[in-house]
């Protein structure tokens, strides 16, 4: 964030002494973190697994629904989503005012353009093709988290592991 208001404001990065020891006390904070706390869950997994155990898919259901719950009411304060400046050049390459580049994925390009221009032409509203857009976004997103989540899970079986997890996502 602070280096890309520097580049937004002054078009540079201004790096000073002070930017540099605050960056790198916050990364060995962040991995000092990191091994104690992943060192604190070996040490509950090794004093005792909880004996009853949830279906895989129970889970990646329950998580997909924390996921999806707490997304949507993110998207409600947020309606009908975030379509960022970049988003406006990509809906200008769909509809042919821009050439199609390798900045933005080209498949990505095409999807998003078609389901906010379908919204738009059944409902007249650009708002809700962006909303339906930044729900089906949601739903990929969550699906894609939900699995990575559930697949970790059943590799460790680390029930602190899991609920940090959902919360991170979250």
């Amino acid at each position: 964030m602070v280096f890309g208001y520097q580049i937004d404001k002054y078009s540079m990065i201004h790096v000073r002494f002070i930017t540099v020891i605050a960056l790198l006390a916050g990364i060995i904070m962040t991995f000092v973190s990191l091994y104690i706390i992943f060192y604190l869950f070996d040490f509950i997994k090794a004093k005792g697994n909880l004996k009853k155990e949830l279906s895989k898919w129970k889970i990646f259901l329950l998580i997909f629904g924390i996921i999806i719950i707490v997304w949507f009411i993110n998207f409600l304060a947020l309606y009908p989503g975030l379509f960022v400046f970049d988003a406006s050049w990509q809906w200008n390459m769909y509809q042919g005012k821009e050439p199609l580049s390798e900045h933005h994925p080209i498949l990505h390009t095409l999807l998003m353009g078609y389901i906010v221009d379908w919204v738009y032409s059944a409902t007249n509203s650009f708002n809700a093709g962006v909303a339906v857009y930044t729900m089906f976004q949601m739903v990929i997103c969550a699906l894609s988290f939900s699995y990575m989540i559930t697949y970790v899970y059943e590799k460790i079986r680390s029930y602190p592991v899991l609920i940090l997890s959902v919360l991170f996502i979250s």
